[in-house]
């Protein structure tokens, strides 16, 4: 499994949807405060679940200014996470903060995020528990980079075509063709042609397992 080196660079996606026609650059090593940045929390919460949300932001300990520790937020988050993808929340928490401040609509994105990944089962779920903690933030930087690379107008999503894109060069594998085929209809089951930062944060543990 090898992420994209800069001798082999995915083409963005074309120009569709605001995206990028740029070559991607190879993400930096360091990771950037913008992971949360383009969830769209609409797409699995109802106004009403998100209102309470931030409800609850409002209650934790230093919320005003923004200072909080993930085991503060932890017990307001999916009961049903497992340890592997409660880890893996924490990790997304850590990489997220800016200036040292989690912000209402950080914390609306990281329950969103953890709400997904709860619903998830089968392969999905069970790859969480194949991650190499030692690995996880750079993967998760990379991954968001590479993202945001392609969507340099912020919508929050990217087409499947620049998923492929971004999928053949992230990963190495001689089967990726048939692992590619795999992929998409799991994040894509209604055909849209296309895929939000929600769902494609959920999966880049499906998408690592995929890979020998």
């Amino acid at each position: 499994m090898l992420f994209v080196t800069s001798s082999s660079r995915p083409e963005a996606g074309g120009g569709e949807d605001g995206e990028d026609t740029a070559p991607l650059p190879t993400p930096d090593k360091e990771p950037k405060p913008k992971l949360l940045q383009g969830i769209n929390a609409n797409t699995n919460l109802g106004d009403k679940d998100i209102e309470e949300i931030k409800v609850k932001y409002q209650t934790l300990p230093h919320a005003e200014d923004g200072k909080l520790e993930f085991d503060q937020i932890k017990s307001h988050l999916p009961a049903d996470l497992n340890p592997a993808q409660e880890q893996y929340m924490k990790k997304v928490y850590e990489m997220s903060i800016s200036g040292g401040n989690f912000k209402e609509e950080d914390f609306v994105s990281v329950y969103s995020l953890s709400k997904k990944i709860s619903t998830l089962n089968g392969t999905p779920l069970e790859a969480f528990n194949t991650l190499d903690e030692t690995k996880l933030e750079g993967i998760i930087a990379k991954f968001g980079e590479l993202f945001e690379t392609v969507d340099r107008q912020q919508t929050g999503r990217i087409t499947i075509t620049s998923l492929r894109e971004i999928l053949n060069n992230a990963l190495e594998s001689d089967a990726m063709t048939s692992i590619l085929d795999i992929i998409i209809p799991v994040i894509d089951p209604e055909n849209e042609g296309s895929v939000g930062k929600l769902d494609y944060l959920a999966f880049v543990p499906y998408f690592l397992s995929l890979v020998p």
